[in-house]
């Protein structure tokens, strides 16, 4: 199966708009699902932790997050 992150580049533009995932900033993401936030904001943050419920999440997440390590994502 194939996952796709559902946010447009905008939200994220949105979020860090408001002064939040700064660097410095630990931010925590309960309910992370597969990581979309992590994933897309953690460059701009110094400690970045998600934590959901589902397991499968949590394995999908560290798939997804291996998957793009090293490309600047």
């Amino acid at each position: 199966m194939k996952y796709r992150d559902i946010y447009p580049e905008r939200f994220f533009q949105e979020i860090r708009g408001l002064g939040l995932c700064e660097k410095g900033q630990d931010v925590l993401d309960p309910g992370t699902g597969t990581g979309v936030l992590p994933r897309h904001l953690s460059r701009y943050v110094a400690h970045f932790t998600g934590m959901d419920i589902s397991e499968n999440q949590i394995k999908q997440m560290r798939r997804l997050t291996k998957k793009t390590e090293g490309n600047g994502s």
